[in-house]
């Protein structure tokens, strides 16, 4: 994996990508999170990871650049957790 998600070393020219995309100043990434459904994982544990649309998923968040490269994933929460919680 840090052969292929990085952070950027050159903070001013993504800063100035980003600011010619939306016009937002000093932004070094975008942040999302998203949930990705999977099947009953059963055992003790299961319930959480019923997320508040009640069905079953893991809560998932990436932070990219401007040209959509991937700085970083977190892909190991269950779908109960909020998306604040990671990051």
């Amino acid at each position: 994996m840090q052969r292929f998600v990085k952070f950027p070393s050159n903070l001013e020219t993504i800063k100035e990508q980003f600011y010619s995309i939306g016009s937002f100043h000093g932004i070094i990434g975008a942040i999302d999170g998203t949930h990705i459904p999977i099947q009953n994982p059963g055992g003790s544990y299961a319930e959480v990871f019923r997320n508040r649309k009640k069905y079953f998923s893991i809560n998932v968040q990436i932070v990219c650049g401007p040209d959509l490269q991937i700085y970083d994933i977190v892909a190991d929460r269950p779908g109960s957790v909020l998306d604040n919680r990671i990051f």
